[in-house]
């Protein structure tokens, strides 16, 4: 299939995009203290550039270093010294024709408390003494959790005093006027480093519930003076961050993420925060404002699921957010729209709905997604399943020094050792036994390595346990990991026999230089239980492979 306009060029202001196709922020954890880029960082983003994304947005990247950074590894726009790296990452994205905007960030409630006042104590205490990473990640996530529990940790700060973020807990107390000024200008300030840089643009985050939609919220912005109370007032934080940045860098394009609908109806609380007729008055009067694009999202960390959606959620459940805000602005629009193919994508763009393809997870799950769309091999892109494993072990970890993983691409934070495996295969035969996801990786890793792969599944089908996994109602994206899986490790020269028991003879006919055993596990019935043996009593195995209908 042609994709003619998710390959068209369109721009962004005065920024010219080479595709429709838009990396969207998403923490992974792969910066330092004092926010400066890492060769990680700048790793895993090139990839994506290699891969042909026409536009990548950075991570969530703070600008206040105290009440404002919500992780140890994030970047930062925050001090000067940070401009030089920062230069030297657009050099690295540029080299493949692909643009680098900044994300802009406070977290404000939703912070998390260890977090607060202790970034510019890291920051110092690692520039006196090389080994306080290793010795913070051995304590925090002891300390985390004992802070949470006996609520020791600092106030976050939003636009009121609120009740806290299901997320983060905690308290939360109101930025004075004094700091409200201030955080403005340590916005406009960020953008002026990133400009000095070379990044192509910024975007502020206006959505997921961060500071800026705190202040677009009535239900975090209870303020009585000029920044709160009425909808010009709620709007007036996003407005003096636009104008001062416009003042500050001229004609430097802006994109303002905005969360169209809080969607606390889908919770049961229609009464809290505001909901799309109030989004959609929000996205005209941004655009008034002169930015250069509008990034579409939905909900906050309240309604987590409505803007970083689990396997359930059908692709493109919330196009018609987009297809609205299209409708009355004339400024290009960015969605992701839970979007997992290019047929998907084109569709969008033909039918109105956006101007630009925001792809989050499935850039994760695949960097090399626009090249293999472009090319015809589409077949080949290994989709996003929304496990949520990315965002979990990025949580999970952040306390640990460690980063976010994807459960269908291991290369995440190692994509320079993958781009130069050894070709040292030479031919040479290795059995894997078992055609699980498992196996199926290892035959890809070994066919890029130069070896051959012979799979051996003595079941009739591929999978393993993803073929129950993906049985039970709205799960059936898990089944495409193992699909695509085999595509990519027949592209490598993988066999895979099916109905074939590995036996030693099996296994011995093919002399293999080495054999690796992936057959994964079997559903148990623990003896420990009482009444484990009775006869209504079931494994998973039986119930999810249809071997035993429950009824009644």
């Amino acid at each position: 299939m042609e994709y003619k306009m998710l390959f068209s060029p369109m721009k962004i202001g005065n920024c010219e995009i080479k595709n429709r196709i838009v990396m969207s922020p998403m923490l992974m954890g792969f910066g330092q203290f004092d926010g400066c880029v890492t060769e990680q960082l700048m790793d895993y983003y090139e990839e994506r550039a290699k891969g042909g994304t026409g536009l990548i947005i950075t991570e969530i990247t703070r600008i206040n270093d105290v009440h404002g950074s919500a992780a140890f590894a994030q970047l930062g726009a925050s001090h000067d010294y940070q401009i030089a790296g920062l230069h030297e990452f657009a050099e690295r994205i540029h080299k493949y024709g692909a643009k680098l905007f900044v994300q802009l960030h406070h977290p404000g409630r939703q912070n998390v408390g260890l977090a607060i006042g202790t970034v510019p104590v890291c920051i110092a205490m690692t520039r006196m003494f090389k080994s306080f990473p290793k010795t913070l990640f051995k304590i925090a996530p002891k300390i985390a959790p004992f802070m949470s529990k006996h609520n020791l940790a600092l106030s976050s700060v939003s636009a009121s005093k609120c009740e806290p973020s299901y997320f983060a807990g905690g308290r939360v107390r109101a930025l004075s006027h004094r700091e409200v000024k201030k955080v403005i200008r340590q916005f406009i300030d960020g953008a002026v480093r990133c400009q000095k840089a070379g990044i192509d643009g910024v975007e502020l985050h206006g959505t997921h519930g961060y500071l800026i939609q705190q202040f677009l919220s009535p239900n975090t912005n209870h303020r009585t003076d000029e920044y709160g109370g009425s909808f010009e007032n709620r709007l007036r934080f996003l407005r003096e961050i636009v104008d001062g940045i416009r003042k500050e860098c001229g004609d430097y394009p802006i994109i303002v993420r905005l969360t169209l609908d809080e969607f606390y109806s889908k919770i049961g609380k229609p009464e809290k925060g505001y909901n799309f007729e109030t989004g959609l008055k929000y996205a005209k009067a941004i655009a008034d404002m002169g930015v250069d694009a509008i990034d579409v999202s939905s909900a906050a960390y309240d309604t987590f699921n409505y803007w970083l959606e689990p396997t359930s959620f059908e692709c493109g459940w919330r196009k018609y957010l987009a297809a609205a805000v299209k409708k009355e602005v004339k400024i290009p629009v960015l969605a992701a729209n839970l979007i997992r193919t290019p047929e998907q994508a084109e569709r969008q763009l033909e039918e109105g709905d956006q101007d630009f393809v925001s792809l989050g997870r499935p850039l994760i799950a695949d960097p090399h997604w626009a090249e293999k769309a472009q090319s015809g091999h589409e077949n080949e892109i290994k989709r996003c399943i929304c496990c949520l494993y990315c965002i979990q072990s990025m949580q999970d970890n952040a306390y640990h020094g460690d980063h976010g993983y994807c459960a269908v691409n291991p290369t995440v934070g190692r994509e320079k050792e993958f781009d130069n495996l050894p070709k040292d295969g030479n031919g040479r035969v290795v059995v894997v036994v078992g055609a699980g996801v498992a196996g199926l990786t290892c035959a890809e890793m070994l066919g890029r390595r130069g070896f051959k792969a012979i799979v051996l599944e003595k079941d009739n089908q591929i999978g393993g346990q993803i073929q129950l996994a993906d049985k039970p109602p709205k799960k059936e994206k898990l089944g495409w990991s193992f699909e695509d899986m085999r595509t990519n490790a027949e592209k490598f020269g993988a066999e895979i026999h099916l109905n074939t028991e590995a036996t030693p003879e099996v296994i011995a006919s093919y002399n293999p230089y080495a054999v690796v055993v992936a057959t994964g596990a079997c559903a148990v019935k623990p003896r420990s239980i009482e009444g484990v043996n009775l006869e209504n009593v079931y494994t998973t195995t039986q119930i999810l492979s249809g071997e035993v209908k429950l009824e009644n």
